[in-house]
């Protein structure tokens, strides 16, 4: 049974947090330092051992392998990774399917796999949602400051500065059409874009057919794992290049799933989005703070 890091995870200062996602993978950035997740250095990875140890004959569900997860400090999510390489039948949410992302993350291979999907009228609002995402003025710009300090300190310098670029004219882009918001309800104002009218503000930002597969290299290149050696003190020493935080990296990869889709089949999936362009205010007792998300 698959299932999210909200109903798996056990790691007290995770678990607790609305941020799960980023927070598990700062701590698996620092597991290598011997600083980072216990829980997940000692993930199961032998269903012979889960049934032979632990007593899990039968088919279990979440609960009792979060119960078991807790007992012996092992990782109920990566767990469930591990174990899946040996099962007969996996059991999984809609997304993990659909959502390529989630896909990519959860090394989910569906050739040669039988798929039963239950329920399969609440499929269509899955997919709509796969295919779409959510992105504020506030992210695309730490993502930007994000990748001008790698420009700065030289690396990954071309991949960075392509990507850089994109958060920067789409910052722009913001900002500009935040005039044209017309007021919707007391509190938000709002516009709307076809997927063709947004193909041509693309364009406008260098974003084309031609460019994005380019650009979609180097979103990889920049996320991907690497470790170099450097010499210190007259020693060699193993280091991990950095890289953006998982949190601009979602961001990132929603924003690319999007214009993906855009830019498919020479774009003849366009007229199937509507690109929403809203403005909240949020009262407080300051002056007020407006929000503008894309």
């Amino acid at each position: 049974i698959m299932s999210s890091r909200e109903h798996t995870c056990i790691r007290p200062e995770v678990s607790s947090s609305v941020k799960r996602n980023e927070k598990c993978k700062e701590l698996l950035k620092a597991t290598k330092d011997g600083q980072g997740c216990i829980y997940f250095v000692q993930r199961l990875r032998d269903q012979r051992a889960l049934q032979r140890v632990h007593g899990l004959y039968q088919a279990w569900d979440i609960e009792e392998f979060v119960k078991l997860g807790k007992k012996i400090h092992s990782c109920p999510y990566f767990s469930s990774l591990e174990l899946m390489a040996f099962a007969d039948i996996i059991f999984c949410p809609y997304n993990y399917l659909l959502d390529p992302q989630i896909r990519r993350c959860m090394d989910v291979d569906l050739k040669n796999q039988v798929v039963i999907l239950d329920e399969a009228h609440n499929i269509e609002d899955c997919a709509r949602e796969s295919a779409s995402c959510s992105l504020s003025e506030a992210q695309l710009s730490l993502a930007h400051e994000e990748m001008d300090s790698m420009v700065t300190y030289d690396i990954r310098r071309n991949e960075h500065e392509s990507l850089r670029a994109v958060c920067y004219s789409l910052v722009n882009w913001i900002r500009e059409s935040s005039g044209s918001l017309v007021e919707r309800e007391y509190e938000t104002s709002c516009r709307v874009w076809s997927g063709k009218e947004m193909l041509a503000v693309f364009h406008s930002m260098g974003i084309t057919n031609d460019t994005f597969p380019l650009l979609k290299k180097h979103l990889n290149a920049i996320t991907e794992k690497e470790e170099k050696v450097v010499l210190k003190n007259g020693k060699e020493e193993t280091v991990v290049v950095p890289t953006i935080s998982p949190q601009s990296q979602m961001v990132l990869g929603g924003l690319f799933v999007v214009l993906d889709y855009l830019f498919r089949d020479n774009s003849r999936f366009a007229d199937d989005y509507r690109i929403v362009l809203q403005q909240t205010y949020t009262w407080t007792q300051g002056e007020d703070l407006p929000d503008e998300k894309f």
